[in-house]
């Protein structure tokens, strides 16, 4: 078992994934863009994969992550494996709020 999260993760993931022995896989940021990349997230995904751990926002940079590319992505990687991979997405703060339309 795994999981997937950046390095914007949340230690209580962490230690979730040391807990129970699940590996945590690590999509690595990039100069300029402190957020996952959706698609990079999704290419890590495998059979073994429970979730991609999401944060909506950076509080350093206050940049948010693209979650729709990130369903749309990992719904469609679904679709084509046969997986449910699920998707697991929080903020840090209850300061950091976010309008969302469906």
């Amino acid at each position: 078992m795994d999981h997937i999260e950046d390095h914007n993760h949340d230690v209580c993931l962490e230690k979730f994934a040391r807990y129970f022995e699940v590996d945590f896989k690590e999509v690595k940021l990039k100069e300029g863009y402190y957020v996952m990349d959706p698609i990079k997230a999704v290419e890590m995904v495998d059979e073994n994969t429970i979730c991609i751990a999401k944060i909506l926002g950076s509080t350093m940079t206050g940049e948010y992550e693209d979650a729709k590319l990130l369903i749309d992505f990992l719904m469609e990687n679904n679709k084509e494996t046969g997986w449910d991979t699920l998707i697991y997405a929080k903020t840090y703060t209850k300061k950091l709020t976010s309008r969302c339309s469906g």
